[in-house]
């Protein structure tokens, strides 16, 4: 294949209007989730054959079940923070978050429609409709940074409160955006501070984007990912899923965009 010179090389970082600052992601493959008795997670046969054993026994909960696979990701901009309170009211006008604290305090009490709400807002302020919601994969590959243990660094858990706000160490109240150790991709609070709804209707691994789960318009529950403030550094773990149906607010989930 030959090679387009002319063709520009993608910005590091973008910012649009209303200061929103979006990190270049570069994409590739990685191995998604946190199940470690998966055969091997380059075996999708294997990996089928192990959700199917799981949910077959008595009492089983698909809250943490979440069998590791290859997944791949596509160049895109993630959000450098969740969407804050200024950029909320800003773009809608008005803040209805639970705990007002500061403009630079996450969003939350926000219902996947709510999110998509402003989607459509900062579409038309900024002619463009490239913001979005990332998919589970984008938002757990941005989490990880290349990392593939329990978060996105090595060695002990006790290193989680460098770079997240949860309930060891939130004093049972969120705070600011960007205040803890961004993790090697840029990115602030991708662990605790508050949930972030994906785009992604909840079902069973292996992910596959093209099996109904990015449908826009399903009913069913949405992916919610990352922990918060009042949550265990269990719930934080980069692979860790949970979801809500997409009417559901609380004072701790809010949300981040990516850019297309």
């Amino acid at each position: 294949m030959t090679e387009n010179v002319n063709e520009k090389p993608l910005k590091k970082k973008i910012v649009n209007r209303i200061g929103m600052e979006f990190i270049l992601v570069e994409g590739g493959e990685f191995i998604m989730g946190t199940d470690d008795l998966t055969p091997d997670p380059r075996d999708l046969a294997a990996v089928e054959a192990r959700v199917r054993e799981i949910e077959s026994q008595p009492g089983f909960n698909r809250y943490d079940f979440a069998p590791r696979h290859v997944a791949r990701v596509r160049p895109f901009y993630m959000g450098r923070t969740p969407v804050t309170q200024a950029q909320w009211t800003r773009v809608m006008g008005g803040n209805k978050a639970t705990y007002k604290g500061g403009w630079d305090w996450p969003m939350e009490s926000v219902s996947w429609h709510d999110t998509h709400k402003f989607i459509a807002k900062l579409a038309e302020m900024t002619n463009s409709d490239a913001f979005r919601l990332p998919t589970e994969a984008e938002w757990e590959f941005c989490c990880r940074a290349g990392f593939s243990g329990d978060f996105c660094f090595d060695g002990r858990a006790g290193r989680l409160q460098n770079y997240a706000w949860y309930a060891d160490n939130a004093g049972f109240q969120p705070h600011a955006v960007g205040l803890k150790k961004p993790n090697a991709f840029g990115l602030y609070d991708m662990h605790g501070l508050v949930w972030e709804w994906t785009s992604t209707v909840e079902k069973a691994y292996p992910y596959r984007a093209d099996d109904g789960r990015e449908d826009p318009d399903s009913p069913n529950p949405r992916v919610i990912r990352g922990g918060s403030w009042l949550t265990s550094d269990v719930m934080c773990r980069s692979g860790f899923r949970e979801y809500h149906l997409p009417t559901h607010r609380d004072h701790d989930i809010g949300f981040r965009l990516a850019v297309s």
